[in-house]
C-alpha cells in the first residue's frame, strides 16, 4: 500500500515537471513573439491585402484592370492613401474608392490617382 503512494507521488512530481517544463517553454516562445509583434504594431500593423474581387461583376473587375490597379503602388509617390478618390476606413482594413469598386489598400495605386487639395 505504501508503495502505491510513492508510486502515485512520483507520477504526480513527473506530471508537475512536465507541466512546469511545458509552460517554461511557453513563456519563452511569447517572450520572442511579443516584441516582435510590437514592432510589427509599431511599423504600421498587420500588411492589408485588398485584392478579393470575387463579389464584383465581370465589368468591375475589367474597370480595376483598365485602371491599373496594383497593390502596392506602382509609383510610392501616388499610393491610394494620397489620392483624393480613396476613401479610408481604417488604418488594418481595406477602403474603397470613387473610381473602383471592390476592396482598396491605401498603399494601392492605379492610373486613375488624383492628388489630394
Amino acid at each position: 500500500m505504501k508503495n502505491q503512494k510513492l508510486i502515485g507521488r512520483e507520477r504526480l512530481t513527473v506530471k508537475l515537471d512536465e507541466r512546469r517544463g511545458f509552460l517554461r517553454n511557453v513563456a519563452a516562445g511569447l517572450t520572442l513573439f511579443v516584441p516582435v509583434s510590437a514592432a510589427a504594431i509599431a511599423c504600421g500593423g498587420k500588411k492589408v491585402t485588398c485584392t478579393d474581387t470575387t463579389g464584383l461583376t465581370p465589368d468591375e473587375q475589367n474597370q480595376r484592370t483598365t485602371l491599373a490597379y496594383t497593390e502596392p503602388a506602382a509609383d510610392p509617390a501616388k499610393k491610394c492613401e494620397s489620392c483624393s478618390l480613396f476613401k479610408p476606413v481604417a488604418p488594418d482594413q481595406c477602403g474603397s474608392c470613387t473610381a473602383l469598386k471592390g476592396p482598396i489598400s491605401a498603399q494601392g495605386g492605379c492610373t486613375a490617382w488624383v492628388a489630394k487639395v
